[in-house]
């Protein structure tokens, strides 16, 4: 049975949802009073309709006029679990690095000379510990992370982006509505041409003009600004801006204040141990990561009460759910059979980025800005590490009384030790996250590049197979010559090989290699000459097809997943 799909205008949905609610008594016995309604409904009627078509844009089928929204709890789940996954990565391959070398590299101390592992706050070590966590973030990131993004991307993964809050709080349109008793009624705020006064025109006695107890055209202006800028506000510390942007950095302090707790002398002494139990902390990245993506998705908390264009209000998502491809469902848990094949995405789209990256074709401008960006982050690891080993150091004399050094006695596993281990791990993160957003601008994506190469690849390739398909037509017609003619399959080689030159694809070519395998063709073979055209035949077409199976599945690779 077919679906009928019934296209209505915006216009038509906000007219029929103001059709039932009924007129004032006033309207239904003044003629003039309410054919003056009929004509403010309309204006209103257009400005509503470019606000409702507005918000279906940016929510789709999500979005229905006048009815509350539903949280998308469960579509948030898998692209909160990826955001945490990615962060985990990240995370993984910087502070556990960074903790190990400076154990290596610095005095590891006790007994009783305390500041044993990472909590020592030596010069080169927290330097060197710095700059190693920078360059290992660094290539993570360069060659996995956005390897993992292209690929989520190509799999059609969604996301929760904001919503612009003139979205949800507009400006005032020029006619307002208000249900007084359950009838609706339009009127005019008074307009700054009157001085945002409502003096002008002013008639108690008809509701359309505005009154000095309405508020003027300035004055809705204004309380939508407000409410946008409070709503931007609560939408950006859901992301986990402003002040919640220590969330990550915080959390991350907890979990390797919580490591150093559990940890022994000998176990904060020994890098390899050390480097697996910060893995272990890192995952504070993740859980936080988590928890703000699926923020983004909870009720109440990512949900505001906004106008609903019919005199109520309506609850409306701050954030909005997008995917890649439009026309294309969302990836989701029902897709958990081919996450293998997304894997092995990953790891081809790596290779490829690893290979790249050393390519000797590549432009000097192109290697001299990639190195420019590498520099930054080893830099910014670096600076990072120094600073919160002096942070955490400094935290860490609030216990003892101003002392820079451990009193006589103290454990490593004491309150001091463990606020400097707080102080440390925490503004590590902080400063990390603060200086590369200030520094983004030199922020380096080898995407580019290496889409222009495999575009240059794919062009390489084709044009090859081409000028394969061009000596076999010339072979192929030399060879026929020598042929009998009664053989049956050669006129079906001959027609295989005239289509090659309006469609070149493997499929003709694999037709024509196989008829030229065919018994009654490979047996008829007689003459030197025969032989050694057939031979050739043989030869051009596989690398043909070899060709053209490179470049199709080059380009099956880089598009989106079906």
């Amino acid at each position: 049975m077919s679906e009928i799909s019934i296209d209505i205008s915006e216009q038509t949905l906000v007219q029929v949802a103001l059709d039932n609610i009924p007129w004032s008594s006033r309207a239904a016995e003044d003629q003039p009073y309410h054919e003056k309604q009929r004509q403010l409904e309309q204006v209103f009627v257009d400005w509503a309709a470019q606000l409702v078509k507005a918000r279906q844009q940016a929510f789709g089928p999500a979005y229905v006029f006048g009815v509350d929204m539903r949280a998308p709890v469960k579509e948030a789940l898998l692209p909160a679990l990826y955001d945490g996954v990615r962060q985990f990565i990240f995370a993984a391959a910087r502070g556990p690095i960074r903790n190990a070398t400076v154990t290596i590299v610095g005095p590891r101390k006790n007994e009783a000379g305390q500041n044993i592992g990472e909590l020592n706050n030596e010069f080169s070590a927290t330097m060197a510990g710095g700059a190693v966590g920078g360059v290992s973030a660094y290539l993570t990131e360069a060659w996995l992370l956005q390897a993992m993004d292209r690929r989520a991307h190509l799999s059609n993964l969604a996301k929760l982006e904001p919503v612009d809050m003139h979205l949800l709080a507009p400006d005032p349109g020029p006619v307002q509505l208000r249900l007084v008793n359950g009838t609706k009624e339009y009127w005019c705020p008074a307009s700054d041409q009157y001085g945002g006064h409502a003096e002008m025109g002013k008639d108690d006695t008809d509701p359309s003009l505005p009154h000095d107890t309405d508020p003027t055209l300035t004055m809705l202006k204004d309380q939508a600004a407000e409410l946008r800028a409070s709503w931007v506000r609560w939408q950006g510390n859901i992301e986990g801006k402003g002040m919640l942007s220590w969330f990550r950095p915080g959390l991350s302090g907890a979990f390797n204040t919580a490591r150093r707790t559990l940890s022994t002398a000998q176990l904060l002494k020994s890098p390899l141990p050390l480097f697996g139990t910060s893995v272990l902390a890192t995952s504070a990245g993740g859980v936080a990561n988590f928890t703000i993506g699926m923020s983004k998705a909870m009720p109440w908390m990512s949900q505001v009460q906004s106008d609903n264009l019919i005199g109520g209000t309506q609850t409306l998502n701050l954030f909005k759910l997008t995917i890649p491809q439009p026309n294309r469902p969302a990836v989701s848990w029902r897709d958990a059979a081919s996450f293998p094949n997304y894997a092995k995405d990953v790891m081809w789209e790596m290779g490829g980025r690893i290979k790249h990256s050393f390519d000797p074709q590549r432009s000097w401008r192109d290697f001299s800005v990639q190195t420019k960006d590498a520099i930054r982050n080893v830099a910014i690891s670096a600076i990072g590490s120094m600073l919160s080993a002096g942070a955490g150091k400094k935290l860490a004399e609030l216990m003892r009384n101003g002392n820079p050094t451990e009193l006589p006695g103290e454990s490593f596993k004491a309150g001091s030790s463990l606020l400097q281990q707080f102080g440390q791990s925490t503004t590590y993160d902080y400063v990390w996250e603060a200086f590369r957003d200030f520094t983004k601008s030199d922020t380096y994506d080898i995407s580019p590049s290496l889409d222009r190469a495999r575009d240059q690849k794919q062009l390489s390739l084709l044009f090859q197979a081409k000028q394969e398909c061009g000596k076999l037509l010339v072979l192929m017609y030399e060879w026929r010559r020598l042929m009998p003619p009664h053989v049956q399959d050669i006129e079906h080689i001959a027609l295989q090989s005239d289509l090659l030159e309006r469609d070149l694809n493997a499929a003709q070519i694999k037709a024509t290699h196989d008829a030229l395998k065919s018994e009654s063709v490979s047996t008829c073979q007689r003459s030197s000459a025969q032989l050694h055209l057939y031979a050739k035949l043989i030869n051009t077409t596989e690398k043909a097809m070899k060709l053209i199976n490179q470049r199709d599945a080059l380009v099956a690779k880089r598009s989106p997943v079906p």
